[in-house]
């Protein structure tokens, strides 16, 4: 470069550029552990074959119910502008003993894990959407694909509480085929919920804890070789949820859920910008 000349485009490392990446390099990090952990736990889950009518239900249940979609914060809804919260999400969900249904040769442990990112973007008029997304291939655990829509028709500087009420849809495809080859594995399970609630929560600055009600519907369908009879079937609960959100620098946010006389859960790791 002659002398005097000036530069197309400069790069300075400096300390407010490391400040700028620290969210997306602890959020990198998150997502590794959480791929670790699940890989060991969920890696090549199928489902077991000669399923009865009863326990294709039970399935549904586990599967559906366990994947639907978290609304993992408060009731306030974000602004249009400079309101995202973007992370991860991991449910929890006891997983009943299906990997033992039919002829024994499902290989799902105890406990279903099912890792997808998160995303949520305030939008006007009190209104705010949600979405969380990961693919069944990447980890062979349950994958979704799923919104949530929340409008906030009461704030907390005005009434006892923030309450919101919301839609949310889920499509759901889980595990693969115990009948189908390892070189090209089938999905075994899809299925989709669709549910409508109401929530509300308290702000105590950083520590923000809400509780909620929902109806719920699942309806989900087995590969039918894997079955005897029915392969499909719709299931319908009360949702009761509770949690709360703690907005550090990483925000995080715990969640337990209530479905059909079973205890589920959810953990979010996310950063709001």
């Amino acid at each position: 470069m002659r002398r005097g000349s000036v530069p197309l485009f400069e790069f300075r490392y400096t300390k407010k550029t490391v400040s700028t990446f620290k969210p997306i390099t602890r959020l990198l990090l998150s997502f590794s552990i959480v791929f670790l952990f699940v890989q060991g736990r969920g890696w090549a889950a199928k489902l077991g074959g000669q399923l009865k009518p009863v326990e294709v239900e039970n399935i549904i249940q586990k599967v559906g119910f366990g994947s639907v979609s978290r609304v993992l914060r408060s009731a306030e809804t974000y602004p249009l502008w400079a309101g995202i919260k973007v992370g991860l999400e991991l449910p929890i969900t006891p997983s009943g003993g299906i990997g033992e249904y039919g002829d024994g040769k499902g290989t799902i442990g105890g406990v279903l894990l099912g890792p997808r990112l998160y995303l949520c973007k305030g939008l006007s008029d009190g209104f705010e959407i949600t979405f969380n997304f990961f693919q069944a291939q990447m980890l062979n655990t349950p994958g979704t694909f799923g919104v949530i829509v929340k409008y906030n028709f009461a704030k907390e500087d005005k009434s006892y509480a923030t309450l919101s009420t919301f839609f949310g849809y889920t499509n759901v495809n889980a595990f693969t085929s115990s009948a189908s080859d390892e070189v090209k594995p089938v999905i075994a399970y899809k299925g989709r919920d669709l549910e409508l609630g109401i929530y509300g929560s308290k702000e105590y600055v950083k520590f923000k804890p809400y509780a909620g009600l929902a109806v719920l519907f699942a309806q989900g369908e087995i590969r039918p070789e894997l079955t005897v009879a029915e392969s499909s079937a719709s299931q319908g609960t009360i949702h009761l949820f509770l949690g709360s959100e703690f907005e550090w620098p990483m925000n995080f946010t715990a969640q337990l859920d209530f479905m059909n006389l079973a205890m589920m859960g959810s953990l979010g790791f996310a950063f709001k910008f």
